[in-house]
């Protein structure tokens, strides 16, 4: 038996980007609970890697934030889009990128408790670079670093998006380790 069953789903706020609802639970000691789950639409983050170890990372002023921020690329993934071809499209998009060699390294939650919001992360070799053709209201700068460099602006503060955190410590990782 799970530890909490669904007994109703109210939708309370429907936005474009998520959604935030309200859950009564019955816990497996017959515990009612109510929750408020916010379920943001799914993303993809992509680190282009080229044959000497360096990856491109995009910077932009972040408005909820109030800060200029480093992140490893990522974007939303569109009704009935897979999430390997909303990487490609949105790493095409936001850099001008394009990539032959694509691997899926995992799929990661936002958080466990509040929040759903899931990010698949991929890595991209094989690299050609054309022109980038970002959303309206996207100004990204784009910058080709050494991944030791980007590990080391993780460890230093530098990198704040979790899921940028993530993704370059499991590249430094596999690579180290000769898996990748």
């Amino acid at each position: 038996m799970k530890d909490w069953n669904l007994i109703s789903e109210k939708e309370i706020i429907k936005g474009e980007l998520f959604n935030v609802y309200n859950h009564q639970v019955k816990g497996r000691n017959g515990e009612i609970r109510s929750y408020t789950v916010v379920r943001r639409r799914p993303t993809v983050s992509v680190i282009p890697i080229t044959p000497d170890n360096k990856i491109y990372i995009v910077g932009q002023e972040r408005y909820l934030l109030e800060k200029f921020c480093w992140e490893v690329m990522a974007g939303f993934i569109e009704k009935g889009e897979d999430p390997l071809s909303a990487a490609k499209r949105e790493l095409k998009e936001e850099t001008g990128i394009e990539g032959r060699t694509w691997r899926k390294l995992g799929t990661l939650e936002m958080s466990a408790t509040a929040i759903k919001g899931t990010s698949h992360l991929f890595i991209v070799k094989d690299l050609t670079q054309g022109a980038a053709n970002p959303d309206e209201g996207e100004y990204i700068t784009l910058k080709k670093i050494p991944l030791k460099k980007a590990v080391d602006m993780v460890l230093d503060g530098q990198f704040i998006s979790a899921v940028s955190i993530a993704g370059i410590m499991i590249v430094d990782e596999l690579i180290r380790k000769k898996k990748l």
